[in-house]
């Protein structure tokens, strides 16, 4: 057993379980991610709140309304 999988049982996590998370981004983040072929996020800026991901689509896109387009100066 490796310590991934001792840490993951020890936490009562099923590693054969798949979540998927939401992360609102803006287009330029989004554009970063494409050029890495859809395998990296870009470094955080210095003004970028910490990442925080949604388990939720909905609230995702509520946290993109209204963090991220006031953000990127695009009118809702």
């Amino acid at each position: 057993m490796t310590d991934h999988d001792q840490s993951a049982a020890a936490l009562g996590v099923d590693d054969s379980v798949t979540v998927t998370l939401w992360r609102p981004v803006g287009q330029g983040e989004l554009d970063a991610v494409a050029s890495s072929r859809w395998r990296a996020w870009p470094l955080r800026l210095p003004d970028q709140p910490i990442f925080s991901a949604a388990l939720d689509r909905r609230l995702a896109v509520r946290s993109c309304r209204e963090r991220i387009v006031p953000a990127e100066g695009v009118d809702t």
